[in-house]
């Protein structure tokens, strides 16, 4: 028997006994195999900073880290990973960082300073600046 173009037989679906129930639960599934996995990767992401918290010290006493920054380098990555690293390991009240000047170009170090002058506990600085600090602690 043919109907609209199409055939059908006994044991095949016919498009007036189609009512869409089947699609509900094939979206159902997959919506529910979607939110498994976002959980399973929140699961994941919490086990990390939970073993990434336990495993790095923590430090009471002021420390400093002194990043060269080069022209030929990137040196607005090259901050941003220590500052992101740094509030990662939440160390960002007792870890100051200092980039020091070491061959920039003014552009380069103005675009730097508006950046990122506002920065807690962040400062660049020249090496000149750097031996004055050190000869005066």
């Amino acid at each position: 028997m043919t109907e609209l173009g199409l055939q059908i037989y006994s044991h095949s679906f016919s498009v007036t006994s189609y009512d869409g129930i089947e699609v509900i639960f094939v979206l159902e599934g997959i919506f529910f195999a979607f939110a498994i996995f976002l959980m399973a990767t929140g699961l994941i992401s919490l086990l990390f900073y939970c073993i990434l918290k336990l495993i790095s010290p923590r430090r009471r006493e002021k420390y400093y880290v002194l990043l060269p920054l080069r022209e030929d380098d990137d040196p607005s990555a090259v901050i941003s990973a220590a500052l992101e690293k740094r509030n990662l390991l939440g160390e960002s009240a007792s870890c100051e960082i200092i980039a020091v000047d070491c061959g920039l170009k003014k552009e380069t170090r103005d675009f730097l300073d508006n950046l990122y002058g506002k920065t807690l506990m962040f400062s660049i600085q020249s090496p000149d600046a750097i031996l004055a600090r050190l000869r005066l602690n």
